[in-house]
């Protein structure tokens, strides 16, 4: 109707303006009516709207939020929104709650999935939970559930999945979320449980992970050794999330010690810092060892300091320091060492002298090796920081010698 209306407008004082959304109104012509396709937004058209939200285009966190909105305004805003409050609040982890939709993203996209019926609904949480979406591996999985083959056919003609070449996929990253909001956890459950069934190797242990409710060292172990595979082929954020699953599977405090401080690592390697410092957090309350709760206050001090909280991560790395040095001057020595460059850079320049030569004095009285050389480098920063710039200079010059097939070093 609003089309004919339209095509009789041109010698009227009258403007019409409306929208569609093209993937619902396909069947609809719009010859003879002036119209203007509108694609998703660009990249940089995304971070220009953020800024104009106060939000930093160049922040780490607006990378995840670009890729959940594929360029949808109203996906990147509502997010940002939600990303904007929960700074506010000054949570630590706001990405966390981004998986969550918002009311205007369920307005938009939860009316075409009310109308699927209750095997279209199924059909969509395996897509939706799938790893690895190739029709054969979906097909197969929709027939051991018991699911007749076009299963998925209303979701396609509703424009929630797309198939293609390289199998099934949903139309937008947000109804992802969005469908495993609506569903419950014993349906996800046995979702992940025939997945795993239909499924070989890797993906067979991700999927066993993700349908295991309770710690399973069984499920736990093979999830700790893909996760070290992913590491050596360096794919961190995977890697960490392994780790991190393998942690919450597993019986032992030791061993999710251990699988935590590991997740920890590798997050903070692959950029994730928050992450990092809050897996950090978690590990230390399950280790049992003086060495591995120094090694995990290393970490969690240098994240700190990535986040910008030198101060509290001086604090941290001093403490795990005073505590290790009866049983492991080394790790004692390197915790001074990273204690150093905190302190200065919160300004506390006596205090981080005071690390660099407690770190020497450990040094001096272990055998030749990487601590001496890492002591005689923070203590020529630190002598260069309070302007004793011979005594720097010499003791970066033998830091430098001291360094495997060095030929002097200037």
């Amino acid at each position: 109707v609003l089309l004919f209306v339209a095509r009789r407008l041109a010698t009227e004082r009258l403007a019409l303006v409306m929208t569609a959304r093209t993937e619902r109104d396909a069947a609809v012509g719009w010859e003879g009516v002036h119209h203007l396709p509108i694609p998703a937004l660009g990249e940089q058209a995304c971070r220009e709207l953020l800024r104009r939200r106060d939000l930093d285009p160049a922040a780490p966190a607006v990378d995840r939020l670009l890729r959940l909105s594929s360029g949808n305004p109203l996906v990147l805003l509502e997010y940002a929104d939600r990303l904007a409050r929960a700074r506010a609040l000054g949570r630590k982890q706001p990405d966390q709650e981004w998986e969550i939709p918002g009311p205007r993203v369920e307005r938009a996209w939860w009316g075409p999935m009310t109308r699927l019926s209750p095997a279209a609904h199924e059909a969509l949480l395996y897509v939706a939970l799938s790893r690895c979406s190739t029709a054969a591996l979906v097909d197969r999985a929709l027939r051991a559930a018991g699911l007749p083959a076009d299963a998925l056919a209303p979701a396609e003609e509703a424009g929630l999945v797309r198939s293609g070449p390289e199998g099934y996929a949903l139309r937008h990253p947000v109804l992802r979320p969005l469908v495993l909001g609506h569903s419950s956890a014993a349906q996800r459950l046995r979702t992940y449980r025939v997945l795993a069934d239909v499924s070989s190797g890797e993906l067979r242990t991700w999927y066993r992970a993700a349908a295991t409710a309770a710690p399973d060292e069984a499920v736990a172990a093979a999830l700790a050794t893909e996760a070290a595979r992913t590491r050596q082929r360096g794919e961190l954020d995977s890697s960490a999330r392994a780790w991190h699953r393998a942690a919450e599977l597993s019986p032992e405090p030791a061993d999710r010690s251990a699988r935590l401080f590991n997740a920890a690592q590798d997050a903070f390697l692959g950029g994730a810092t928050g992450d990092a410092a809050h897996w950090a957090e978690q590990a230390l309350r399950w280790s049992d060892t003086p060495e591995l709760t120094a090694d995990i206050e290393l970490l969690r001090g240098q994240a700190r300091s990535w986040l910008g909280d030198p101060a509290a991560a001086h604090r941290l790395l001093v403490s795990a320091a005073a505590a290790v040095e009866p049983a492991d001057p080394a790790r004692a020595c390197t915790l001074y060492a990273a204690a150093a460059m905190p302190a200065a850079m919160a300004g506390r320049i006596d205090a981080a002298a005071e690390c660099a030569a407690r770190c020497g004095g450990l040094a001096d009285a272990l055998d030749p090796g990487v601590e001496r050389r890492l002591a005689a480098a923070m203590e020529g920063n630190m002598a260069a920081l309070t302007g004793d710039v011979e005594r720097s200079r010499d003791l970066l010059r033998r830091a430098g010698a001291e360094l495997p097939g060095a030929g002097g070093v200037e």
